[in-house]
């Protein structure tokens, strides 16, 4: 009766691991983390950039400087081509707590509060989407300290978009 028990207890353990390894598989973005490499760190200094951002691998990752020491909001404006682009935002991610303030087809704008306490080596805001990379950017973004507004830099670390700062 032991040998009986064991074995249907080998058999609970390996179906669970069994479903286990098939809802990870099909659900990859649970463990993706889209962090900075020391190249693009210096470039990100060097440029002086407020908020830089890349759209490698079917994502769109937006970043802080490592020097960042504001305590305002952060409004960001993205813009893409919806006609070569679809953006699930129901799959994005953020280490900030945000809220979508205006969605339309071909952008979107967010707003994040706390950006005081997040991590920069990682990305601030993470959205997967389908399409061309280089029809995705990010068109403007400003931070509102004690009432006054101040629009920040922008830069893109993905090679396809150089914007003018």
């Amino acid at each position: 009766m032991t040998r009986i028990t064991h074995n249907l207890k080998l058999l609970v353990i390996a179906v669970i691991l069994s479903l286990s390894c098939t809802y990870i598989i099909k659900h990859p973005e649970l463990f993706v983390s889209s962090v900075l490499n020391l190249q693009e760190i210096q470039e990100i200094e060097t440029k002086q950039w407020d908020i830089a951002y890349k759209t490698d691998k079917q994502t769109l990752d937006i970043f802080l400087p490592l020097t960042w020491n504001k305590q305002g909001q952060v409004v960001i404006s993205i813009a893409y081509d919806p006609t070569d682009v679809s953006i699930d935002l129901s799959k994005s991610s953020s280490q900030s707590p945000y809220t979508i303030k205006d969605q339309q087809s071909g952008s979107f704008i967010l707003s994040f509060s706390g950006v005081s306490t997040i991590d920069p080596h990682q990305s601030l805001f993470y959205v997967p989407f389908s399409g061309a990379s280089q029809h995705v950017l990010i068109e403007d973004a400003n931070t509102t300290i004690d009432g006054i507004q101040h629009w920040l830099s922008i830069g893109k670390l993905s090679p396809t978009v150089i914007h003018g700062n």
